[in-house]
């Protein structure tokens, strides 16, 4: 699984970061930054779940 974000659709809601934070951080409160582009399988319902409560959808996950 590898994810992206498109940094210009992200708003920086932070809620990618409360649900997976060892995959997403907020930076100097304006900036998505991606942690781990290629998270470990244990963390897939993590992320898909960020990726869906995303609320400009900016997070891609591909396979």
């Amino acid at each position: 699984m590898k994810v992206s974000v498109d940094k210009d659709m992200c708003a920086c809601t932070g809620t990618c970061a409360l649900i997976a934070p060892e995959v997403f951080a907020i930076e100097n409160h304006s900036e998505l930054v991606v942690l781990d582009p290629e998270p470990a399988d244990a963390l897939r319902d993590l992320v898909v779940d960020a990726a869906e409560q995303c609320p400009t959808g900016a997070i891609e996950i591909t396979e």
